[in-house]
């Protein structure tokens, strides 16, 4: 079990249909701090905009209100799943009393559930829904005469059924649902925090380095700007993503080469007034590029850098061993060539003299 430091969740669902003593004494037993919302269907909502990543790290959530949930939040959600073996637990008591049972379910059919009805030597017929309209069309088409027992999880439709008659058993939610979600949600919260944090410190850096950097996918489409970036292309971040590397970086790079193998280097090219320096490195998986990021820099300030860095080293007695005076001459021409040297020395180019000797 992943080290927990007191995970925040939520339960968005009815009271009535799980034990919330045993789901709260489960949560404290895995560090986390549980609260509930009472809300079922379109309830759910309201309460599911209202949470905040800040402070709720999974949802549980269970039946037609998963996707509700899921619908409206970014946050994760985990169903509260119901297995065989819960409707074995039961349906046990009934077992020889109960000759056919109905159940109401929402979504799939439930693996092993026709094992459950050999074992209790009952027919146990699966009613599938996934809308609340369909819930009720299903519930009325069924007449209390043909099924001994109604089962179902959810006190609305166990509602439903009870007001047409039938005999009526809703599952609650108990410490085996309560263990079985709580472990997944922990693992779910844990992997979801590492990667919050992992992206918290990428965030820190892009932000931090004085480059541009611009990531693009294999089509083209930019996912990611750095406040660097928005500065020398004088575009906003928040525009930027979505669109084309085209559209923001004209004329960085020819079409046939957007999603090059093989990195570049110290491409020069001036975009909206700025010269810039931009340096492309593919993204690689499993031998396919799947986009590329572009580093860039103001190439005036890459001059200004390398200037500082000469006087520096000048200053610290980083100079020349010899000068234009240590070369003794009486020529002419080796005078002539001292004074173009000095006029040279005076500028950042390079200057080799060459002679006979080389």
């Amino acid at each position: 079990m992943p080290s927990t430091s007191e995970f925040q969740m939520t339960l968005i669902g009815p009271y009535k249909g799980v034990d919330a003593g045993v789901f709260r004494q489960v949560a404290r037993e895995l560090h986390c701090h549980l609260q509930f919302v009472d809300a079922v269907f379109d309830e759910a909502v309201e309460p599911a905009k209202r949470l905040s990543p800040e402070t709720c790290d999974v949802v549980l959530s269970r039946g037609v209100t998963v996707d509700v949930v899921k619908a409206h939040t970014s946050i994760p959600v985990v169903p509260i799943d119901l297995s065989a073996w819960d409707v074995l637990q039961v349906l046990q008591p009934y077992a020889g009393r109960v000759r056919k049972a109905a159940f109401f379910r929402y979504g799939q059919p439930l693996p092993g559930l026709a094992r459950v009805g050999q074992a209790l030597g009952m027919e146990i017929s699966e009613y599938l829904y996934t809308t609340r309209n369909q819930m009720r069309l299903k519930l009325m088409q069924l007449s209390p005469a043909d099924v001994d027992l109604f089962v179902a999880r959810g006190s609305l439709i166990c509602q439903w059924a009870d007001d047409r008659g039938f005999a009526t058993l809703e599952i609650i939610d108990g410490e085996i649902s309560a263990r079985r979600t709580l472990f997944e949600a922990v693992n779910v919260a844990h992997a979801r925090r590492t990667e919050r944090q992992r992206v918290a410190r990428l965030e820190a850096i892009l932000n931090a380095v004085e480059e541009g950097i611009v990531a693009y996918d294999a089509r083209g489409q930019v996912n990611l700007v750095n406040p660097a970036a928005e500065s020398l292309l004088k575009c906003s971040g928040k525009k930027a993503v979505g669109r084309h590397v085209r559209s923001i970086m004209p004329g960085a790079f020819p079409p046939d080469r957007m999603t090059a193998q093989e990195p570049e280097h110290g491409r020069i090219q001036t975009i909206r007034g700025t010269t810039l320096v931009i340096n492309r490195i593919p993204i690689l998986f499993q031998g396919r590029s799947m986009g590329t990021v572009c580093s860039f820099s103001d190439a005036r300030r890459i001059s200004r850098a390398e200037e500082k860095l000469r006087t520096s080293l000048k200053a610290k007695g980083f100079t020349t061993r010899y000068s234009f005076e240590d070369i003794c001459t009486c020529s002419p021409s080796m005078q002539h060539l001292k004074e173009i040297g000095r006029l040279y020395a005076s500028t950042n180019a390079s200057l080799l003299i060459c002679g006979e000797s080389g």
